[in-house]
């Protein structure tokens, strides 16, 4: 997806807690389509990074790695095990899918 095409993807707006994603339809890292409404009635935890392989985005990707296993990560403890569970996590770039592959 290209960088403008990500940023303009929702109309410019944050997503909320809470509220249903928009439609999305993204290459996944390994090029295949992948459809939020495959997780429709999950728990959904985006997050957004600039570019794969850099040393901030890696270290926050880590963290958040790090937090949904229950481990100490720079964003410590303090997510039970029960509010872990089931959490989908997607991460949004506008890197090609083999960059992503990479990340």
């Amino acid at each position: 997806m290209a960088k403008s095409a990500l940023l303009d993807w929702y109309g410019g707006k944050m997503l909320t807690a809470g509220v249903p994603a928009p439609p999305i339809v993204l290459l996944d890292q390994h090029g295949s389509t992948f459809d939020v409404a495959s997780l429709r009635g999950r728990r959904v935890l985006v997050f957004f990074y600039p570019k794969a392989n850099t040393p901030g985005c890696t270290q926050q990707a880590c963290a958040l790695r790090d937090v949904m296993a229950g481990t100490e990560g720079p964003w410590g403890a303090g997510l039970s095990a029960r509010a872990r569970r089931g959490i989908a996590v997607v991460g949004v770039s506008p890197d090609a899918p083999s960059a992503q592959a990479k990340f």
